[in-house]
C-alpha cells in the first residue's frame, strides 16, 4: 500500500514537470491516466481524472473533457468529484 502512494506521488511530480517545465500537456495527461489506470481504487484516481478533464476542457477538447468527466461519474459515483463532474459535463454537453 505504501508503495502505491510513492508511485502516485512520482506520477504527479512527473505530470507537474511536464506541464510547468516542458509545456507538454500530452505527457502530463498520460501521467494522470496512469494514476487512474494503475491505482483505480485509490482516492487519487478520480482526482487525476478530474484534472485531466479540466485540462481537456481548457484546451477546448470538449469531446475528451466529456469522456473524462463521464468516467468520474460512472466509476466513482460516491466521490465528491462526481457531482462536480456532472455539473461540468452538463455545462459543456452542447459545445
Amino acid at each position: 500500500k505504501g508503495d502505491g502512494k510513492k508511485s502516485i506521488e512520482a506520477l504527479y511530480l512527473a505530470a507537474k514537470i511536464a506541464k510547468k517545465d516542458l509545456k507538454d500537456q500530452e505527457t502530463e495527461l498520460k501521467m494522470y491516466d496512469r494514476i487512474a489506470a494503475e491505482y483505480p481504487n485509490d482516492p487519487e484516481a478520480p482526482k487525476a481524472l478530474f484534472v485531466s478533464a479540466e485540462a481537456y476542457e481548457t484546451a477546448l477538447n470538449y469531446e475528451k473533457a466529456r469522456e473524462y468527466y463521464g468516467k468520474i461519474s460512472e466509476k466513482y459515483p460516491e466521490d465528491s468529484l462526481s457531482g462536480k463532474s456532472q455539473k461540468r459535463l452538463n455545462a459543456i454537453i452542447n459545445k
